[in-house]
C-alpha cells in the first residue's frame, strides 16, 4: 500500500504537468502576435522560456518513468525545443540613435523603393543638411542623394488625367520622383494617406533644398 500511494501521486503529478504543458503550448500557438511582441521584452521572454523548459523537462522525465499520458513526452520535447531555440528578439540600434549617427535633421516616410534588381521594400528618408539617405527597415542605407546634384522633384498620381510623367507609372497610388545628376529614384505610396505622405516627403526635401541651394526647384 505504501508503494501504491507514491505511484498514484506520481501519476497525478504527471497528469497535471501534462495539462500545464498543453495549456502553455496552446497559449504560445494561439496568441502568436502577443507572443512575438513579448520577444522584444527580454527578461519576460527569458522567464517564459525558463518556465517552458522546466515543464518540458518534467514532462519528458514523467514520460520516461511511465505513468504519464502518451502525449506527455511529445509536449515536453516541443516545449524544450521552443525554450532552447526561440531566443529574445535582437535589439538593434534605435531609429533616433541611427538618425543622430547619420546627422539627419528629420526622418520621413519614403514609401516603397525598389533598388536595382530587387523587390520594392519599405524605406525611410533620412534628410541631412547636405544629402538624403534612403534607409530600409533594417537601418541599412540603400541610396544616397547629394542635394547639390538634385535637379527636380515630382509628386504624381498613378492615374492622372494628363500627367507629364517623366517615366511610365505602375499601378501605385502616388509617386515621389527624385531626379539628380546620377540618375532618378521613385518612391511609391499606397493607401488612403498616399498623397499626404508623398507630399510631406516632397515638402521636406524642397525645404532642405531651398536652404542648401541658391536656386530653388
Amino acid at each position: 500500500m505504501a508503494e501504491e500511494k507514491p505511484a498514484a501521486e506520481n501519476i497525478a503529478l504527471a497528469a497535471r504537468l501534462n495539462n500545464a504543458g498543453l495549456y502553455l503550448l496552446f497559449a504560445l500557438v494561439l496568441l502568436i502576435p502577443k507572443t512575438l511582441a513579448l520577444r522584444h521584452r527580454r527578461w519576460r521572454w527569458n522567464a517564459l522560456r525558463l518556465l517552458a523548459g522546466v515543464v518540458g523537462a518534467l514532462l519528458l522525465r514523467a514520460g520516461v518513468e511511465g505513468g504519464a499520458g502518451r502525449w506527455a513526452p511529445l509536449v515536453g520535447l516541443l516545449l524544450l525545443v521552443l525554450a532552447l531555440l526561440i531566443r529574445p528578439a535582437p535589439t538593434g540600434p534605435s531609429l533616433d540613435a541611427h538618425k543622430r549617427r547619420l546627422g539627419a535633421l528629420v526622418v520621413v516616410n519614403g514609401g516603397l523603393y525598389a533598388p536595382a534588381g530587387e523587390k520594392p521594400l519599405p524605406v525611410r528618408l533620412f534628410v541631412a543638411p547636405e544629402r538624403m539617405r534612403v534607409v530600409d527597415e533594417f537601418l541599412r542605407t540603400r541610396l544616397e542623394i547629394p542635394f547639390a546634384e538634385v535637379r527636380a522633384l515630382h509628386v504624381l498620381s498613378a492615374s492622372p488625367p494628363a500627367a507629364p510623367a517623366p517615366t511610365t507609372l505602375a499601378a501605385e497610388d502616388w509617386v515621389l520622383l527624385v531626379e539628380w545628376a546620377g540618375g532618378a529614384a521613385r518612391f511609391s505610396y499606397q493607401g488612403h494617406f498616399a498623397e499626404h505622405l508623398a507630399r510631406v516627403a516632397e515638402t521636406t526635401l524642397r525645404h532642405q533644398l531651398r536652404r542648401e541651394l541658391p536656386v530653388m526647384l
